[in-house]
């Protein structure tokens, strides 16, 4: 079964906000914003991953910024790089993401 959750550095409630307005929360599982702990984004990558109870090695992170790729290194966990998102191609390669994506639906398993 294949589960998402967000991860961010933002609020919990301002995040859900954000998703909500773009219609995409139904599309998660869970949100994980840096409520309540220090904003490590490692961290709260961890937290996300504790609250689906799913392990580092079951897990691909998509981020768009090297802050994303380094956080998902940190982590242990398997990182896609988004292209055409907040990072320069060239400084999301520097992580040596494991793979990259340009559009979001290039992750579904029959694309």
């Amino acid at each position: 079964m294949r589960r998402k959750s967000t991860a961010t550095t933002k609020g919990t409630p301002t995040t859900r906000i954000v998703l909500e307005q773009f219609a995409l929360i139904q599309h998660f599982d869970h949100v994980q914003g840096t409520d309540g702990f220090p904003a490590n984004p490692s961290d709260v990558l961890l937290k996300s991953l504790e609250a689906l109870g799913a392990c580092t090695g079951d897990c691909l992170f998509v981020g768009d910024s090297a802050a994303d790729m380094e956080a998902g290194r940190r982590a242990g966990i398997l990182t896609c790089a988004r292209h055409l998102g907040y990072g320069e191609r060239e400084e999301l390669a520097r992580w040596t993401p494991d793979s990259g994506i340009d559009a979001p639906h290039q992750l579904l398993p029959d694309y």
